[in-house]
């Protein structure tokens, strides 16, 4: 999908691990209980795809100006939730 979208310029699995997943997830008890969070140059959906799947308690909006990737976004929000 990447390839397909242009979502990041990191490639190497163990960078996209610890660079996109892993510092997304961090601050995930940051949050108050049922917070609303927005995510401004979403992208690929990082920090908010991960963090939506840890603590789904939180709201998210997500917002990007590319609309490829808006479009990727969504197809993979329907997927995780099976829509």
């Amino acid at each position: 999908e990447n390839s397909k979208y242009n979502l990041t310029a990191i490639k190497e699995k163990e960078d996209v691990f610890y660079k996109h997943f892993l510092d997304s997830v961090l601050p995930y008890l940051s949050f108050s209980d049922n917070a609303k969070v927005i995510d401004i140059g979403t992208g690929a959906g990082f920090p908010s795809i991960p963090l939506a799947i840890l603590r789904n308690d939180l709201k998210f909006t997500l917002v990007d100006s590319v609309g490829k990737k808006v479009d990727f976004v969504f197809n993979l929000a329907n997927k995780l939730l099976c829509i």
